[in-house]
């Protein structure tokens, strides 16, 4: 029994650092609020989702490019972001499924739909990205455009969370449209259009809540003694009466 023990303790702890092996130390994390450094010098970004099957199978190969990026000292970072937390970035790359991997060299962008190797991911970055076309210069991932689309995104996403309170009976339906867009990826760039779409009234809203809660209730003024409309005097009373 104690051979049998000692066994499994064995086995859980091989597995232990299997498991803390396998993550790289050498991948970036990015999100919204640090996606600008990926803005410049050259970046290999993947775009997933935890639930996500493909990104999964991914992970591995994904914290091994790191490694051997690392090793070969090429002027370059590989980097990963949740994108299903994050609706400013899926409007941001205009991502659609899951996982997404770019390329990004100072500024400019390029979708990799190549296989999903790392001498593949390599030789892409290094040969293989000028053979193909970049996203657009004006509405690309990283132009002004987009940047200020994500901008606006969160800032209506902080002005739902301002209101949530407010909404009643209405906050079961948004929590269902939740659940709709986690199980389908595409309806993200839906989710992201009905955003901005609603972004006006959403505003609307908040400022009419605002000022109905500063702004104090009014009372009416009462006419001062002698400010009425004054009677006629008695020379002028003569005067129509001829």
């Amino acid at each position: 029994m104690r051979c049998c023990s000692w066994a499994v303790l064995l086995c859980v702890a091989a597995l232990s650092v299997a498991l803390v092996a396998g993550e790289s130390s050498h991948v970036v994390t990015l999100a919204s609020s640090n996606i600008s450094n990926a803005y410049t010098g050259t970046w290999m970004v993947m775009l997933y989702s935890p639930q996500c099957g493909f990104c999964k199978r991914l992970e591995p190969t994904w914290n091994e490019l790191a490694d051997s990026i690392h090793d070969t000292k090429y002027n370059a970072k590989i980097a990963r972001v949740n994108a299903a937390e994050d609706m400013a970035i899926i409007t941001q790359f205009g991502v659609t499924g899951f996982p997404t991997i770019v390329f990004a060299k100072d500024g400019r962008v390029w979708r990799y739909t190549g296989e999903r190797t790392v001498p593949a991911f390599i030789t892409f970055m290094r040969t293989g990205y000028a053979s193909s076309e970049p996203e657009s210069a004006w509405t690309g991932p990283m132009s002004l455009l987009m940047r200020l689309a994500a901008t606006w995104i969160k800032f209506v996403l902080g002005l739902f969370d301002a209101v949530q309170p407010y909404l009643g009976d209405v906050k079961p339906a948004l929590d269902r449209f939740g659940d709709v867009i986690d199980e389908y990826p595409f309806s993200y760039v839906i989710a992201a259009a009905v955003l901005v779409s609603l972004s006006p009234a959403v505003i609307c809203v908040c400022c009419c809540c605002c000022c109905g809660r500063r702004a104090p209730p009014r009372v009416a003024k009462k006419p001062a003694v002698g400010t009425g409309p004054k009677a006629p005097s008695k020379g002028k009373r003569k005067e129509h009466d001829q």
